[in-house]
């Protein structure tokens, strides 16, 4: 309920202001959460969603914010988190 009034709040204003909304989350946190807020937007066709969906993997930041070197050491979290890779939920 609580995603579900931050909605409500935020998309009030897009008639009175013409704001950016910007939503973010990692795959990995989105599984956590089936059924979630970002989810949902997910999951509305291109016609009725009022956004416009990026999905973006860790390659758009290499070697800006991400270092070859680290990424090379990260564990396995690493690739779910930022490869986009959606893990099935087990509920």
């Amino acid at each position: 309920m609580e995603q579900e009034d931050v909605r409500h709040v935020t998309e009030r204003y897009i008639a009175r202001s013409f704001p950016f909304i910007v939503m973010v989350s990692t795959s990995n946190a989105t599984s956590k959460a089936p059924g979630g807020l970002l989810e949902r937007i997910g999951k509305d066709s291109e016609r009725e969603c009022l956004y416009k969906r990026l999905k973006m993997d860790y390659n758009y930041e290499l070697e800006k914010i991400y270092a070859k070197q680290k990424i090379q050491k990260a564990s396995s979290i690493f690739e779910r988190e930022y490869f986009i890779k959606l893990r099935k939920s087990t509920k």
